[in-house]
Formats: structure tokens, sequence, C-alpha cells
């Protein structure tokens, strides 16, 4: 009965330090300095903004048509969510956008709008 009892502890203690290797494993590596530039839609989509800048000030401008379109709005990236607020405030009540960022590359970031299963926004770097 002991050796039975001891091997399910191990059993459970390998499963957890299992799990925790993989918790950190998928822990988000972006950071700010990732997307920090001007972006521009790739057009393979239903891309919401054609393009837009996450400024190093934590300022969010975008454009459409060569003409701004949101203006001197609030991001913030935090455990791979970018959360863009219009206003300073940051409250739940100026949260206006709310994206995952999924994958990113040199000059590809994937963003994903988690409101909406399945769809994926697709944008490469214009400028630093």
């Amino acid at each position: 009965m002991y050796r039975q009892c001891c091997n399910k502890a191990h059993w459970l203690l390998a499963l957890l330090a299992c799990a925790s290797c993989v918790n950190a494993q998928a822990a988000c590596a972006v950071k700010d300095s990732d997307v920090i530039g001007v972006w521009a839609s790739t057009g393979g989509g239903n891309d919401f903004f054609e393009s837009f800048e996450l400024n190093s000030n934590h300022r969010f401008n975008s454009w459409l048509h060569d003409r701004p379109e949101v203006m001197n709005a609030t991001w913030q990236l935090k455990d791979c969510l970018l959360k863009i607020y219009s206003s300073t405030a940051m409250t739940k009540d100026t949260l206006d956008f709310i994206y995952r960022v999924k994958h990113k590359k040199e000059k590809l970031v994937l963003i994903e709008d988690i409101d909406d299963v399945g769809y994926a926004d697709t944008y490469r770097r214009v400028a630093k």
C-alpha cells in the first residue's frame, strides 16, 4: 500500500511539474518594443485598420484612405493582449479594442480580434 501511494504521489508531482513547464513556455514573449512602430494592412482579409501606429509613449493613431481615423488613443500590451483605449483614463468604459498578439516576425504581425472567433488581422511593419 505504501509503495502504491508513493507511486501515485510521484506521478502527481511529475504531472504538476510538467504542467508548470508548459505554462512557462506558453508565456507571452512579445514586448512593447516588438510592436512599436507603423503597421499597414497586408490586404489579405477583413483587416479593421488600414494602417496604424503604436508610439513609444503609448499613443495609438490610425488612418483610413490616408486620412486620420483614430487619433491620440492610448494602448497597453500585457500578456499578449493589445488593448486600445479612447482616452488616457484606460478604464473598462474607454476600452475600444482588444486584440491578442498571436504571432510576430520581423516584418509581419498577426493580431486576432478576441471578440470574434476566427477573425484575424494581418499587418506588416512599415516603419519602426
